[in-house]
């Protein structure tokens, strides 16, 4: 299952990055000044409630005063509340601008360009690293796999698990990822591109702010490089399991010409506080409710599509969240109707072979998960493992019901009174 270059591979990028990092760390530093948060090296919501807390406690002291020149005379009684009152509402206005400023999501202020051609460069390839060999022949499902550039782990866990089919006639699988500006990851990724001949880099920071970008980016290279020898294009994140067996029985059974699909999200409501992970902001999407879209944990589409979608894109204001925006909002203006499978998962799901005989995905898995679902699926026969499993379960219950009956007998009482 797992191969000796893997191994020596991931223990020798561990040891050099602990190494060259160490190493790195006596260096003098600087503090950005872009905002609060950077200077002082908290997160920024802890920013905000800080200041949320100054507000309160501003009107606290409203009240403590109002309480304290109840008893002055009338005249300095209302001097004084004036006074107190403008200045608590002018430092309560000056909070309140400043919260909407900093309001934003990080990367993508008021004045940062929304415009998809700004970034995708949509007429040329801007790849910075790529396989040899990329889409070398007639190639029925192409498995894009996005993923940071320090997930060294996670890449090598999808190689020797549920991507070892990657090589057959049926399949090809990539992983893409954006640029680095740390030199020492940036080192052992032109190693693992050497090595594995399946890493493909372009030409944007990889943050997670950033992930439309990098899903526009994975429709441009298929638009650009693979249109006309793919069929099937799945676009999946580098920590979600993926029952091979059961995605491709799913394509076989596709009858549209066209289609998209995956675990579709319906009237689903922008979250408007700052403090969750995904805010999203009304200068940036200011409708009360998201158009259907499919969970970017893993989806399937046509190659017709992706090529839809992206020059789609181009039309459309950019928003950061990379699934709301390509498979909801420029899917809509596209006329493509994003199609519900109840096979993917966009959350962790326990093992069990009932669920698993049948399930394509599963979300938010470790590599040391990854691996341990691998083997179990194919292990053995998910179908009779999961008639045991039902047998098991109801002897559980018959088992736990005699008891209760017994219990019950001894309560009657023989005389009917």
């Amino acid at each position: 299952m797992c191969d000796l270059g893997s191994i020596h591979f991931a223990k020798f990028i561990t040891y050099s990055i602990r190494e060259k990092e160490n190493a790195k760390s006596n260096a003098p530093t600087t503090l950005g000044m872009g905002n609060i948060s950077q200077i002082f090296g908290v997160p920024l919501r802890y920013v905000w409630r800080v200041l949320d807390a100054i507000g309160m406690g501003l009107v606290n002291l409203m009240e403590q005063v109002i309480t304290l020149i109840q008893g002055m005379h009338r005249h300095r009684a209302r001097r004084w509340l004036f006074i107190t009152f403008l200045v608590c509402g002018f430092l309560l206005l000056v909070l309140y601008i400043y919260e909407e400023r900093m309001a934003t999501i990080e990367g993508w202020t008021k004045t940062t360009s929304r415009d998809a051609s700004h970034y995708v460069n949509p007429a040329y390839s801007t790849l910075l690293m790529k396989p040899r060999h990329l889409c070398p022949s007639q190639t029925y499902l192409m498995i894009i796999v996005c993923s940071s550039p320090p997930n060294f782990d996670q890449r090598i866990a999808v190689r020797e698990t549920w991507g070892l089919l990657k090589n057959t006639s049926e399949t090809k699988m990539y992983f893409l990822l954006g640029k680095t500006h740390n030199t020492t990851i940036q080192e052992f990724i032109n190693i693992e591109s050497d090595l594995y001949q399946d890493i493909v880099v372009d030409n944007f920071v990889d943050t997670y702010n950033n992930l439309t970008i990098k899903s526009l980016m994975l429709l441009k290279l298929v638009k650009l490089e693979c249109k006309d020898r793919v069929k099937f294009v799945m676009k999946v994140d580098d920590d979600t399991f993926v029952n091979m067996n059961n995605l491709i029985q799913a394509l076989k059974n596709v009858r549209r010409k066209s289609t998209m699909f995956g675990k579709l999200i319906c009237r689903s409501r922008p979250i408007r506080d700052y403090y969750e992970k995904w805010f999203m902001p009304k200068d940036m999407y200011s409708k009360a409710i998201y158009p259907n879209y499919l969970s970017g944990t893993a989806y399937v589409m046509t190659t017709d599509i992706a090529v839809k979608l992206f020059e789609t894109a181009l039309t459309i204001p950019l928003v950061y969240l990379e699934d709301v925006y390509v498979t909801g909002l420029c899917a809509k203006a596209a006329g493509i109707i994003p199609e519900m499978n109840n096979q993917f998962n966009n959350n962790k799901i326990k093992f069990n072979p009932c669920k698993y005989k049948t399930l394509i995905t599963s979300h938010y898995n470790s590599p040391t998960e990854m691996r341990f679902l691998h083997y179990r699926v194919h292990k053995g026969n998910l179908e009779d493992a999961c008639k045991l499993l039902k047998i098991e379960d109801e002897r559980k219950k018959s088992s736990t019901l005699i008891p209760k009956l017994k219990l019950s007998s001894t309560n009657v009482n023989p005389s009917g009174i």
